[in-house]
């Protein structure tokens, strides 16, 4: 299977609850030490809240127990490759964009992208995806439209 993996990216505006906004976002990001490809990848700062949750995210990640994996305080265990961490790098320092210039597959608003419904429209766009994950859209793929038309004489 081809995993092209994503480019989940988490909106975070004025007046929301930061300090669960920041348990979201660590959660989002550093289960499975980073490696999902609907992890957190990019985070998206209104202005006024961002000096507040860069130093709320710095501290927590600091605190964060990296290591061997199968230790029980372990949270995050090692990259797979040195490449890979150079590139994860690489998107945590990409610049901001707004709602109306993104061109995603979709956009979670206050949770982290590996949050869903089964009958969201989940997936990518352009080189990123083919289709929609999702009940409705599951059934239109593994279904046949057919049309039959009888035209009888009267």
């Amino acid at each position: 299977m081809l995993e092209l993996g994503g480019n989940a990216a988490c909106i975070v505006d004025d007046g929301v609850d930061l300090e669960d906004v920041t348990d979201r976002l660590m959660f989002g990001a550093f289960y499975q030490s980073g490696q999902s490809c609907i992890g957190v990848q990019r985070i998206l700062v209104h202005a006024n809240v961002y000096d507040e949750l860069k130093t709320m995210l710095v501290a927590k990640t600091k605190a964060l127990i990296s290591g061997d994996p199968c230790k029980g305080d372990t949270f995050i265990g090692p990259m797979i490759s040195t490449g890979e961490a150079e590139r994860l790098d690489t998107w945590i320092q990409e610049a901001m964009r707004a709602w109306d210039r993104l061109d995603v597959g979709g956009v979670v608003i206050g949770d982290v992208p590996s949050w869903r419904v089964d009958n969201m429209p989940y997936g990518g766009v352009k080189d990123s995806g083919l289709g929609r994950e999702g009940v409705k859209f599951a059934m239109e793929d593994m279904t046949e439209i057919r049309n039959l038309v009888i035209r009888t004489r009267q």
